[in-house]
């Protein structure tokens, strides 16, 4: 936005100065008149000085938890998508909450395949997410536990090094600012000679679970235009750490506007 250079209060008059004596205000006139003036102000002040209040204690309010997940695939945004993973499918749902009600397990995913790049080579993404739901009086103990399970079983896998290539586990990060708690965290593996890179973000928002995933693989061509999956090469970590925290930054937005899905 471009702010004018007009000014918002327009024209400034100026008062002149009486020609005499007798011109001049009586003593005591200019404050009287004043004096209301002044009161109008200070009860405006006060005014907005309270709805400052309301307004910050009001938006300040928690939510109240979760007791249901959507019907459908929350995922991220169009916007997100066409920036991060132009070329994928529709989000699809794998059914791991299956039709029961209150539904306390959501997991979706997205495909992209052998996007071309820049260069002489293709990329093929794809797109995990899960939401678990905890019900009940214990609910926001249960998300919080598993939570940090999540968190332990990355840590100690990261201090392992490199299982004979198949794994190379990055510690997991915490990152402000994204519900209640959330880390993030990369990998790269191998898999029967094929390997990729895996970043993960897991957020927990009161007594829900989110845990946002992409793995990546860029692969090469040869002279003659075919795709050498031997010469795999896994994505970085910035690229995909980018588009993960902006994937799960949609996903948890989602769900917190999911009205019905507080209602009991």
């Amino acid at each position: 936005m471009t702010l004018s250079d007009e000014s918002p209060m327009g024209p400034v008059e100026v008062l002149s100065t009486p020609e005499s004596p007798d011109e001049r205000p009586a003593r005591g006139t200019r404050s009287r008149a004043l004096l209301p003036w002044a009161a109008i102000t200070a009860l405006a002040l006060a005014a907005a000085a309270i709805w400052t209040v309301h307004a910050r204690t009001s938006a300040d309010k928690p939510l109240p938890p979760l007791v249901t997940l959507p019907a459908e695939c929350v995922g991220p945004s169009q916007a997100s998508m066409a920036k991060y993973m132009p070329q994928a499918g529709k989000l699809t749902s794998d059914a791991a909450g299956g039709s029961s009600s209150p539904r306390e397990a959501l997991s979706c995913r997205s495909r992209e395949l052998w996007t071309a790049l820049d260069g002489s080579g293709v990329v093929s993404r794809l797109l995990l997410i899960h939401v678990r739901m905890h019900g009940g009086a214990g609910g926001i103990a249960e998300a919080r536990s598993m939570y940090q399970q999540e968190w332990r079983t990355l840590a100690q896998a990261s201090t392992l090094g490199d299982l004979g290539r198949d794994l190379d586990q990055h510690a997991p990060e915490q990152v402000p600012g994204i519900g209640d708690e959330a880390f993030i965290s990369y990998a790269t593996f191998s898999i029967g000679g094929d390997g990729g890179a895996h970043e993960s973000m897991t957020v927990r928002t009161q007594n829900t679970d989110i845990t946002v995933a992409v793995q990546g693989v860029q692969y090469p061509r040869d002279p003659n235009g075919e795709i050498r999956r031997d010469k795999a090469v896994p994505l970085g970590e910035a690229g995909l750490r980018e588009a993960v925290m902006a994937f799960t930054r949609d996903v948890t937005s989602s769900l917190a506007k999911c009205e019905p899905c507080r209602r009991s």
